[in-house]
């Protein structure tokens, strides 16, 4: 493929980039919000959580949309 089309490697990296941000900032952000829903946070509680994960959501989701703009 990277002989054919120049390029095409990096123009792969970017697309990573995207899924590579959804598996590192949104999944874990889903997965406390289930977590939490189901019951099975023990131990140690942040009690500002809800907070820190819709900030975590809301900066992911914007960086994503930045990758996407530069995509296009």
């Amino acid at each position: 493929y990277a002989l054919w089309v120049p390029g095409g490697f990096v123009a792969a990296l970017r697309y990573a980039g995207v899924f590579v941000a959804l598996l590192h900032c949104v999944l874990p952000a889903v997965m406390v919000i289930v977590g939490r829903r189901k019951g099975l946070s023990q131990g140690f509680r942040c009690p500002a959580l809800p907070l820190v994960v819709t900030i975590v959501v809301a900066a992911s989701a914007y960086v994503i949309y930045v990758d996407v703009l530069r995509l296009t």
